[in-house]
């Protein structure tokens, strides 16, 4: 029947009275009746139209086959809805009435309303009939087709499944329409499944595990909604199978366990490297200062001894132990060096300093080694380098110097020359390249991958004459990368090698070396003729014999303590230039003593006086706890008389500075 339209209406009425008045009737309401007499005139007319959308049937008809057989027949051609009319109101007519039609029947003295209505409501439940059962079929057609599973029960029985239900379960739909609900749910999560879908969680997405028909085991996750499913209330549930990504979580626990039990251990054995570390860090600071310690008397003595009168013999013999305490003294540093680049200790400060002063301090250094060996020693500084820059001073010359003096140990004849370079000019920093180059020996092509790697010689059977511990390219390698830079070199074996560096550093100033008025440097620098007094404060005999000793050759006069408290005593009553300081020692370390010193009190004549740690200590951090102490710079063991003439020149040039932190 068309929207909006009253329909069309067969009506099969025997009696030729009923017939005319019902169709005039119906058709001043707006129907479109066509009358029939007879069953058999009916069916003909369904066969051959199709525009019926009721039927209005006479339940007793005179001639042929009855209302009732007809009804039947005509609802096996087709559905559509069909009234009954009857004059009788018997139990047995009703039963069959029902037993065919569900749209009811009329008394034929029932009046014209009641007619009407029933029609109406007739067509109106047959339209919703229809409406259900195209969404019915409407529904099944796209669960059948639904790659998820989507099931239905109701009363705690399964009533409705789709292919992917009967799939995932492993049971057909008839063999599930006998099962309750939570029958394949594995039994450890059976109350939760049950329990769930008779509640309002029944809604919320839940997992859990089933046995499907086939055997095994299968995760699935869950979620529904209450609908209305053949006139009553049901639950239907959406089921995705989750077996992989279960299976995967349950591998990455596992995997997760295994990584934190790792973890744990790995935690274990760090905390047990770091103690070991410590441990090691202990041992090489007790060991390096136990080492310098006496070793301050030996080079001590033997700086001393050079200075007096000697037959060349004797100076020839004092000179190589000399020599050979220098090489042990350089073999020291370099194992706390690689040591401390090991432990992550090592670092870089960031300074502002002159770059040519580092270079000559360099070659004052080693000049006298290259003069041994009549070989010439110069630098050559490219006039568009900056003359300040900021960066680690220190750690800078300590890389030039290393290369230097491999330069010199390994060239017998002809020259080492330094040369900086710039090599990119940034903004606000620099990138310099830093050269040594010699006339040397060269390094075997064979061999040259190697040369940075720690505890290695070249060539056993070439460097052993000269020494050395095989860690020094290491650590300036280390050093250099820490810098902002990279490390190489080019050699010609037998005729020279060139190494070469690049560092990054700021820019401290936007003077450039071609600015310099003076770039000459003495040899032979004055230190200051004043004498001046010191008082030395160490506990160990001989470094104080030896101490003593420089002072006096320096031109200078002292006092000595062996202890923090003597020298608390001795500054009660004296006034000294300078105070040369141990950092340890029984009773009063140099650290505390200081402190008091530092405060004022006790009666202490200048608590500003200018105190130099001379002390064994070397390892990472030994300088900075010295300066917070309050000490003013740090120097240490072997102490030579050119360090302590350096400290004098530097501190008592300019007493205005002298309590400045360097």
């Amino acid at each position: 029947m068309k929207s909006g339209s009253p329909g069309k209406i067969l009506l099969v009425e025997d009696e030729a009275l009923i017939s005319m008045t019902e169709t005039l009737f119906l058709r001043s309401k707006g129907y479109k009746v066509t009358p029939v007499s007879t069953g058999d005139k009916a069916l003909k007319y369904i066969r051959e139209n199709d525009d019926i959308d009721l039927v209005l049937m006479d339940i007793e008809l005179g001639k042929g086959i009855s209302g009732a057989e007809t009804a039947e027949q005509i609802l096996a051609i087709k559905n559509l809805p069909i009234v009954f009319l009857t004059s009788y109101n018997e139990q047995g007519i009703v039963e069959q009435v029902n037993s065919i039609t569900r749209y009811g029947y009329i008394a034929k003295n029932a009046g014209d309303s009641i007619l009407l209505s029933t029609i109406e409501m007739a067509l109106e439940l047959f339209d919703a009939n229809k409406r259900v059962k195209e969404s019915e079929e409407m529904f099944r057609t796209l669960t059948e087709v639904s790659p998820g599973a989507i099931m239905i029960h109701q009363d705690d029985f399964w009533v409705y499944s789709n292919p992917a239900g009967e799939a995932i379960s492993g049971y057909s739909c008839e063999e599930l329409y006998k099962m309750r609900f939570w029958e394949f749910v594995a039994p450890e999560f059976q109350d939760l499944v049950r329990g769930r879908g008779n509640d309002n969680a029944f809604t919320e997405l839940y997992e859990f595990r089933i046995i499907p028909k086939n055997g095994g085991e299968k995760w699935v996750a869950l979620k529904g909604r209450r609908i209305d499913y053949r006139d009553k209330t049901a639950r239907m549930i959406t089921v995705m199978d989750i077996t992989d990504r279960k299976l995967a979580e349950f591998e990455l626990k596992k995997n997760q366990n295994r990584l934190e039990n790792a973890l744990k251990r790995a935690e274990e054995l760090a905390y047990r490297a770091e103690a070991a570390n410590v441990a090691k860090s202990r041992f090489l600071a007790n060991m390096s200062h136990e080492i310098r310690t006496p070793m301050n008397g030996v080079i001590g003595m033997l700086d001393l001894l050079l200075k007096t009168e000697l037959s060349e013999e004797q100076r020839g013999f004092i000179d190589i132990a000399r020599k050979s305490g220098d090489s042990l003294l350089n073999i020291i540093n370099d194992i706390l060096d690689i040591s401390k680049i090991e432990a992550k200790h090592f670092t870089l400060n960031k300074l502002a300093f002159d770059l040519e002063s580092v270079i000559t301090n360099v070659v004052l250094l080693l000049k006298p080694k290259a003069d041994e060996k009549k070989i010439s020693l110069n630098y050559l500084i490219e006039r568009n380098v900056p003359a300040q820059l900021k960066g680690d001073p220190d750690r800078l010359k300590q890389v030039i110097l290393n290369l230097v003096d491999n330069g010199i140990k390994f060239t017998d004849t002809g020259r080492v020359l330094i040369r900086v370079s710039l090599k990119v000019q940034y903004e606000e920093s620099i990138s310099l390249l830093f050269s040594i180059t010699d006339t040397g020996k060269g390094i075997p092509a064979g061999r040259s991958g190697e040369i940075f790697s720690p505890f290695t010689q070249i060539d056993e059977g070439f460097n052993r004459g000269y020494g050395g511990t095989g860690l020094g390219l290491t650590i300036c390698r280390k050093i250099v990368y820490m810098m902002g830079g990279d490390i190489s070199f080019e050699s010609n074996y037998g005729k020279g090698s060139t190494f070469w560096f690049t560092a990054l550093f700021g820019i401290e100033s936007a003077r450039y070396m071609a600015d310099k008025e003076n770039r000459s440097f003495i040899l032979n620098k004055k230190t200051n003729s004043e004498t001046l007094k010191f008082l030395v404060v160490e506990d160990n005999r001989i470094n104080r014999v030896v101490t003593g000793a420089m002072l006096k050759k320096l031109g200078h006069t002292y006092d000595e303590t062996e202890n923090g408290y003597e020298c608390i005593e001795k500054l009660k009553s004296n006034d000294y230039d300078m105070i040369l300081m141990d950092c340890q020692m029984p009773e009063l370390d140099g650290f505390e003593t200081t402190r008091i010193i530092r405060s004022g009190n006790f009666g202490i004549t200048n608590p500003d006086v200018i105190i130099v740690a001379l002390t064994a200590h070397a390892m990472e951090g030994d300088r900075e706890r010295c300066i917070d102490a309050g000490m003013n710079d740090y120097m240490s063991k072997p102490v030579k008389s050119s360090d302590i003439s350096s400290v004098v020149e530097k501190w008592l040039s300019s007493r205005e500075n002298a309590h400045v932190v360097c």
